[in-house]
């Protein structure tokens, strides 16, 4: 009996540890253009303007809506974008090298 309640201890310690470690550092986005511009400016990154004009950049639709995130020492743009079909897709893209780094994820309204 009595290693079954060390046992029912262990695992409640281990469910507690779990469910109060701290989690991974997220994405820092920036809702504030104002603070982004002067960012943009500082780290000379690539403007939303020249990020939806760039040529080496192929969105796989329209932009509708982007946001400028940190991401460790980097800095990249989250560009929501209408897909053929009207779905919608977030693009994640460096804002230093402008190619697409992965797609988060597709929602279809």
């Amino acid at each position: 009996m009595r290693i079954l309640d060390v046992q029912l201890w262990t695992g409640f310690a281990a469910v507690l540890a779990a469910s109060v470690a701290v989690p991974a550092a997220a994405d820092e986005c920036l809702s504030d253009w104002g603070a982004a511009g002067q960012i943009v400016r500082r780290e000379k990154l690539l403007t939303v303007q020249q990020l939806t004009q760039e040529e080496s950049v192929l969105l796989p639709g329209k932009p509708i809506k982007t946001t400028l995130c940190k991401v460790g020492d980097d800095y990249v743009y989250k560009v929501v974008v209408r897909v053929v079909g009207g779905a919608l897709k977030t693009i994640v893209v460096d804002a230093r090298r402008p190619e697409p780094a992965a797609a988060v994820g597709a929602k279809s309204r």
